[in-house]
């Protein structure tokens, strides 16, 4: 992550819980942890802030506004973002314990949006995020190994919990000569919001958005990269939950 930050502001990321968290900034008296991490680089028109801010009597603000904690100072903010380089000022302030001074601690967090097929040209193969309480297996064959033999191959990927974009790669003994892997995709979600793109040898990305309720179908050519054929995951706001991802080719 790209990240500008001042008066001893960390750009640690952890795991809590199973979702990734970014302590964003810390001190004495205050820590402003973001859940899960924001992106640096995307080509949605708004990014979602989630996180908390750790100390005695928080308070945060965002370019010089407000923003409003719950008791245990967890908030959300949703900010729009422009086509080119958006920073964001966050400032929190807090105290190490009842009747210490108040302490202050300020960070840029710079978020650059991309138009959509700038994006998918630049960052297809790129991935920053994970998956959680995940299985992988075939669906209506013996094994993978037997479907790699025989060129039919239908998998099937469950995913209790999907952060930010990941890389699913598979393989085939059969290759066309050219123009990619035909693919056949369906993704459902059971929260949030993914993105599920192919990468063909020539044109655009091809990529379909799911949503609770309303499953996508995509239906493309996947480039032989690497040795391998990939579907590129990318939750959109958040964590996504509940992610089944089928794949026949």
């Amino acid at each position: 992550m790209r990240m500008m930050a001042i008066l001893g502001a960390l750009g640690a990321v952890a795991v809590l819980g199973g979702t990734a968290a970014w302590l964003f900034l810390s001190r004495a008296g205050v820590r402003v942890v973001l859940t899960p991490p924001p992106p640096s680089v995307t080509a949605e028109p708004q990014v979602r802030l989630r996180g908390q801010v750790l100390g005695v009597a928080p308070a945060l603000s965002l370019n010089g506004a407000p923003v409003v904690l719950t008791a245990d100072g967890h908030f959300e903010h949703t900010l729009p973002l422009t086509l080119g380089s958006n920073a964001f000022t966050l400032s929190a302030v807090g105290k190490p314990k009842d009747g210490a001074p108040e302490e202050t601690v300020n960070g840029v967090h710079v978020v650059e949006r991309l138009e959509q097929a700038v994006y998918d040209t630049r960052h297809f193969y790129t991935a920053s995020g994970g998956l959680s309480g995940f299985t992988r297996g075939a669906t209506g064959l013996k094994a993978v190994r037997d479907s790699f033999l025989t060129g039919d191959v239908d998998v099937e990927l469950k995913v209790g919990a999907l952060t930010g974009s990941v890389l699913e790669s598979y393989e085939n003994a059969h290759r066309p000569v050219k123009g990619g892997m035909p693919m056949l995709v369906e993704l459902a979600v059971g929260g949030g919001a993914v993105r599920v793109a192919l990468k063909p040898e020539e044109g655009t990305v091809q990529g379909e958005v799911a949503r609770p309720g309303a499953p996508v179908t995509l239906r493309g050519r996947s480039e032989l990269h690497h040795g391998k054929y990939h579907v590129r995951l990318e939750a959109l706001d958040g964590d996504a939950t509940d992610v089944v991802l089928r794949v026949r080719y």
